[in-house]
This record gives C-alpha cells, structure tokens and sequence, in this order.
C-alpha cells in the first residue's frame, strides 16, 4: 500500500509516493478482521479513537496532505 504526497495548495505540482507506515497497515489488518465487532453499537467512540484513530494521526508525517492511491 502506498499514498501520494500533494503539493502546496493541491495544485499537484510534484508527487512522492510513499510507503504506508507498518502501524498504519497493522490497523487497517485489525479491522477487517474484527470489523462486525468493531461496527457494532456497543463498540464506543473511546475504544475507536484509541484503537485506531489515535495511532493514525501518530503514525502520519507531521504536517503532511497525504491521500490514498488505488
């Protein structure tokens, strides 16, 4: 899995591709393997966000615009 880097004001005037941090990965992993537990109402807002919403941000380059790519 890798993402694009857009340039300044999303004019795209460079691309860098780079490589979807290991945790990242690991995440999008333990979802799919969970995901009927995890999509579940009883799942709460708090577990999510440090499961997994939590170590996204940690894991993205700081400051960076990054989206995914097929």
């Amino acid at each position: 899995m890798s993402w694009k880097r857009w340039g300044k004001n999303n004019k795209n005037p460079f691309v860098i591709t780079m490589k979807v941090p290991e945790i990242i990965e690991q995440k999008v992993e333990d979802f799919a393997k969970n995901e009927k537990a995890l999509l579940d109402p009883k799942f709460g807002e708090s577990e999510a966000r440090n499961r997994f919403i939590d170590p996204f941000f940690t894991a993205l380059p700081n400051g960076s615009r990054i989206l995914p790519t097929s």
